[in-house]
């Protein structure tokens, strides 16, 4: 890549796929299966999905790190541009997830959602860390801690 030109034709490249992505109707099912969630019991709620889920309708993937390592297995679904996360999900509440998903009525496993709490957390999480890393200041030798969060 040499010039801006380019980059915005790679960007409007991978805009048409994105929006293939979301049009076609389908649901996807992201799993959560950086080490954390892999500790937590990722694994076993991935292969029961892709066990249970008709993935002749819907697409079963995984990701990396989501930030949520508390919250793990987490279990994203992106149906009618809506997303649905789903947090510690064991192996019977992907079995109800994958049944509710096959069933086209996500309102069966509602009660598995990220509680409203979680998600303001979250939320203001990242406002908090970027504060603490611009002004985190110790005593009067301008010592600065870099933070990882």
């Amino acid at each position: 890549m040499k010039s801006l030109e380019e980059l915005k034709a790679i960007k409007a490249k991978m805009q048409d796929k994105v929006v293939l992505r979301k049009s076609s109707g389908d649901i996807r099912i992201v799993v959560g299966m950086a080490t954390c969630g892999i500790a937590a019991g990722a694994m076993s709620a991935y292969e029961i999905l892709n066990s249970k889920l008709d993935l002749s309708k819907n697409q079963l993937t995984v990701t990396g790190c989501i930030g949520m390592c508390y919250l793990e297995p987490i279990v994203d679904v992106y149906a009618d541009d809506e997303l649905h996360r789903f947090v510690k999900v064991n192996g019977e509440i992907a079995e109800k997830i994958a049944l509710a998903i096959n069933e086209n009525d996500l309102s069966q496993v509602k009660d598995f959602e990220i509680s409203d709490d979680d998600k303001q957390f979250l939320g203001n999480r990242g406002v908090q860390t970027v504060i603490m890393i611009l002004s985190m200041k110790i005593n009067e030798n301008n010592i600065y801690i870099k933070s990882l969060i």
